[in-house]
């Protein structure tokens, strides 16, 4: 399990994250500029899982994962073009998924450089909605859709991972407490969905 592309017990990020970031976002070689920096990442024997995590505000539309201003880096073509279903519409899907296609593009990298298969998982709030009305389900399918191959893409929510059933495990009291006491995710009020 690595955190923000470390080891718990390390602040060095893995050599190995560094040479892909700077293969796919070259303008951030030497810290010059932020490079995508993926929450988690969980590392088994036959997959790599990327994990990007959304707090939000309680009841407030979010920008989930779409970028702002600017444009799409041209770098970002040799490794997003053949996730595309669509080539033509890279850079309207990378401007509403930028996160997301961000965190799946290393992922894929890192795969191939570790012989692992490359997932994304989405973690949102679900007293949140999209900042376009749509919930982060529903935003999610539509980014699935713009895929050439959508499996290992999926999405939960904070709620979700607070009423499981790991979570009544005597082992898991600190995480399960700091959820039950956050107040964005208002867990006596949200559903689970």
């Amino acid at each position: 399990m690595l955190y923000w592309f470390r080891p718990f017990d390390s602040v060095e990020v893995l050599p190995e994250i560094h040479a892909a970031l700077n293969e796919i976002e070259p303008w951030g070689i030497g810290g010059r500029k932020q490079q995508t920096e993926t929450d988690v990442i969980l590392k088994g024997g036959r997959t790599l899982l990327m994990v990007e995590c959304k707090l939000g505000k309680p009841g407030e539309r979010v920008k989930a994962w779409s970028k702002g201003k600017g444009r799409i880096p041209y770098s970002y073509e040799p490794y997003c073009l053949p996730l595309l279903k669509d080539s033509l519409s890279m850079e309207t899907s990378m401007r509403r998924f930028y996160q997301l296609y961000r965190h799946l593009m290393l992922g894929i990298k890192l795969g191939e450089k570790w012989g692992l298969e490359a997932g994304l998982l989405a973690i949102t709030n679900c007293v949140n909605i999209n900042a376009n009305g749509l919930t982060h389900l529903e935003e999610l399918k539509v980014f699935k859709s713009t895929l050439t191959t959508p499996k290992r893409i999926h999405l939960t929510t904070w709620q979700q991972i607070a009423k499981a059933d790991v979570m009544k495990d005597p082992k898991v009291t600190k995480p399960n407490s700091y959820l039950k006491g956050h107040g964005c995710l208002k867990l006596d009020k949200a559903s689970t969905t």
